[in-house]
Parts: structure tokens; C-alpha cells; sequence
């Protein structure tokens, strides 16, 4: 047994300072670390609005639940005007995603996403195959007017008559076109008990009013398998849904539940695979 003592006092101490330099929360730390650190800037140009919230929030929350899943990739997400972006281009920032309404830039300042990720309706400079952005959401213009004023009218008659959301509001007018966040204005000044009742028309869909995701053309190349990879996480399941608990149309096809359930309704008659391709 002495013998056994004094093996132990001379092996162990040689084993634990072994185990000591191989620390295993450090060594996971290690496996998990990415290749470099870096900073991933993100501009959302605001100019889609949900019926509710903020879709600023919405994507920055996404994003710092997404980038957290990375040891040493960090993000930093800037809600601006269009005018704003322009001055940050202007004074040398550039982003490396930015999210943009349809109209707003040319398909020439993006990367190319590669044929793994397509979508209706994307940016393209004639391959749909391989698209420099996607849509990730859309709103819809509808109608809202007086139910009691317009009680034998048909729907050209509402739209005819239709002033501007603040003469709706303020009764100067029977009816007004206003798009998914107008609805949602005029449905808290309801609750406010500044604004009459009203029902909502839905109007044919022009498909105008489309949020996109693209990486801009001047994006590091290190950072393009994480940026490719936040675009197609915004186009699942659960970030989708989220955008319809906002009162805004996700493009992922799927059974969603709005805020308010009346949103449903006119969900029901969008079409994201209808969404015209966007080009020059």
C-alpha cells in the first residue's frame, strides 16, 4: 500500500498539470472561435412600415440573435432615411447588408447571391438564377372608409371619393387609401377615441411596396459566407412570423398569425411568388 502512496505522489502531479494546460471550456472556446473578428454592418434604408412596431427593431433583434451564434462576429444595425444613407455613403461608410425598398437601388451595387439562394421576385441584372437581392417582406395599399357613408356605394365609389388619411381621421372625409402602418395609425386613434370606426378594403396588389435584403458590392470577401447565411435566416420560418405578428406580409409561403387577425384576410390575397423581378 506504501508502495501505491508514493506512485501516486510521484505520477499525479505530471497528469493534472497536463489537464490543467488542456482546459476543455478553452478548447471548446478554440474549436468554436472564428477564423477572424469583425464587425458586420447592417443599414435599414426605412420605408416599408408594418401595421405596428418597428421593422428597424425587428431586424435588429434578428441580427444580434443570428451573429451570436458566431465567436467573434459581431453586428451593428443603422435605421435610416434614404437621405441619411446618402450622407453616411457620402463621409465613407459603407454597410455590408443593407435592406432597401424596391426602387431604391440599382441591382449593380450588390453581390451576386449565388444560384443556393433564390426568391420571387429578386434583384436581378437578368439571371434570375443568381439574384444581388431578395424581398423578405411587403405591405399593401388598401381602402378605409366610413361602413354607415358608404352603405349602397360599391368600391370604385369608395376609392372615388377618397381624401388623405389626415381629413379621414379628422372627418373631413368618408374614406381614405393609406397603406398597412396608415390602417394601424388610424386604428390606435380608434382606441384613442380620436377616430370613427372603419373597415378595411383591400386594393388590387400593385406589389410596389417590397422590403429587400442584398450585400452591398464593396462587402469584404471573408464576410460573405456569414452575410449569405443571415439572408437566408431571414427567410425562415420563425423570423417570418414574426413580420406577420408586426402586420407586414412575409414571402415565405406559410400559414401565419397576424396582429390583427384582420390582416390575415388580406394576406390571404397576396402572392410573393407574383412579386415582378427587379431590374435595371
Amino acid at each position: 500500500v506504501l508502495s501505491l502512496i508514493v506512485a501516486y505522489l510521484i505520477l499525479s502531479p505530471s497528469y493534472y498539470i497536463k489537464n490543467i494546460r488542456n482546459d476543455v471550456y478553452s478548447e471548446w472556446l478554440k474549436h468554436n472561435s472564428e477564423p477572424f473578428s469583425t464587425i458586420i454592418n447592417i443599414w435599414h434604408i426605412a420605408d416599408i412600415k408594418p401595421y405596428t412596431g418597428s421593422l428597424g427593431s425587428w431586424l435588429k433583434k434578428n441580427a444580434e440573435s443570428y451573429f451570436s451564434g458566431y465567436n467573434g462576429i459581431y453586428c451593428e444595425v443603422y435605421s435610416v432615411s434614404y437621405e441619411e444613407a446618402e450622407v453616411m455613403f457620402n463621409r465613407g461608410m459603407l454597410p455590408d447588408i443593407i435592406s432597401f425598398a424596391r426602387g431604391k437601388y440599382s441591382p449593380s451595387l450588390f453581390l451576386l447571391l449565388g444560384s443556393e439562394i433564390t426568391g420571387a421576385g429578386s434583384v436581378s441584372d437578368g439571371d434570375s438564377n443568381n439574384p444581388s437581392a431578395l424581398p423578405y417582406c411587403a405591405s399593401c395599399k388598401v381602402a378605409v372608409f366610413d361602413p354607415e357613408r358608404f352603405d349602397d356605394m360599391n368600391d370604385t365609389d369608395i376609392i372615388a371619393k377618397a381624401g388623405t388619411i389626415d381629413e379621414f381621421r379628422s372627418g373631413k372625409a368618408d374614406s381614405c387609401v393609406c397603406d398597412l402602418r396608415g390602417a394601424g395609425d388610424l386604428n390606435r386613434a380608434q382606441l384613442m377615441g380620436k377616430c370613427r370606426a372603419f373597415e378595411i378594403l383591400p386594393l388590387e396588389n400593385d406589389y410596389s411596396l417590397v422590403q429587400y435584403l442584398g450585400i452591398w458590392h464593396l462587402a469584404e470577401e471573408r464576410k460573405l459566407p456569414y452575410l449569405k447565411g443571415f439572408i437566408e435566416y431571414i427567410l425562415t420560418e420563425k423570423p417570418q412570423n414574426e413580420l406577420a405578428e408586426l402586420g407586414l406580409f412575409p414571402v415565405r409561403q406559410g400559414s401565419y398569425s397576424f396582429d390583427p387577425s384582420r390582416l390575415g384576410d388580406l394576406y390571404s390575397d397576396f402572392d410573393a411568388n407574383a412579386i415582378p423581378e427587379y431590374c435595371p
